[in-house]
């Protein structure tokens, strides 16, 4: 009697095994051959991104009529200057030759272009009027701050930091008269001795060349490279408009 009660807990027992390992049993690993055609891609991950606490102000799209130029990157126009001395022979006169007009003999100016003291000349004077064509740009630009400044009588305290900032020269337009009279007579002195310069050196002009023919091309070859160049100058001028009509 007793062993068969110790048989019928043993088979119990082993039911209850059997039924443990049946509900939890693992599945069978399926593997899947990879192809050479269709190989497999793994997921991309974004890297993450950390992002600066904004301010109520950035948050809000209410904002003030004089911040939406605040965005605007500032350029640093030097950079929009080419450095014809320190660029490449060929392009330099690819430059010149596309800068020629049309009853100009390319193919004579181009022999004469392949003498090396004549080339390092030209390329001397070029260097001589970008430099000139740019202190005139700036000085236009000095004078028409200055002259807006008297006209519209807004000196001190109009132009934002921010505004400043991007839009290069405004915050000093709307801080000093005294620093925009600085700044004019800078560049007016700087375009009287570029243009001494310029005078000296035509005095040393080989004898084989046409100087008026030179210097036309030259300046038509500054007039298209600088064309960034007055955009970037111009723009403050419209930004000082707009800003002091709101």
């Amino acid at each position: 009697m007793n062993v068969n009660k110790s048989q019928q807990k043993h088979q119990q027992h082993t039911r209850k095994a059997q039924h443990f390992k049946k509900k939890h049993r693992r599945l069978p690993i399926q593997t899947k051959k990879v192809s050479d055609n269709h190989p497999i891609q793994l997921p991309y991950t974004l890297p993450s991104v950390q992002f600066k606490n904004l301010s109520v102000s950035q948050q809000s799209p209410m904002k003030k009529t004089s911040n939406l130029l605040d965005i605007t990157t500032s350029t640093n126009p030097t950079l929009l200057l080419t450095d014809y001395l320190t660029i490449s022979n060929i392009k330099f006169k690819e430059m010149l030759l596309a800068s020629t007009s049309d009853d100009i003999n390319k193919d004579a100016l181009n022999e004469l272009l392949n003498n090396e003291d004549i080339f390092l000349y030209i390329r001397q004077l070029t260097q001589l009027v970008n430099k000139l064509n740019y202190s005139k740009l700036q000085n236009e630009q000095w004078s028409y701050y200055y002259h807006l400044g008297n006209t519209e009588g807004i000196w001190n305290g109009r132009v934002s930091k921010n505004m400043a900032d991007a839009n290069s020269m405004c915050q000093t337009y709307g801080r000093s008269k005294m620093l925009i009279q600085q700044r004019q007579q800078k560049y007016k002195q700087q375009f009287e001795q570029n243009q001494n310069d310029i005078n000296e050196h035509m005095k040393q002009a080989p004898a084989l060349i046409d100087m008026t023919q030179i210097m036309n091309i030259t300046n038509n070859l500054i007039y298209k490279d600088q064309y960034h160049l007055r955009i970037e100058l111009q723009r403050p001028r419209l930004v000082n408009v707009l800003f002091n009509n709101i």
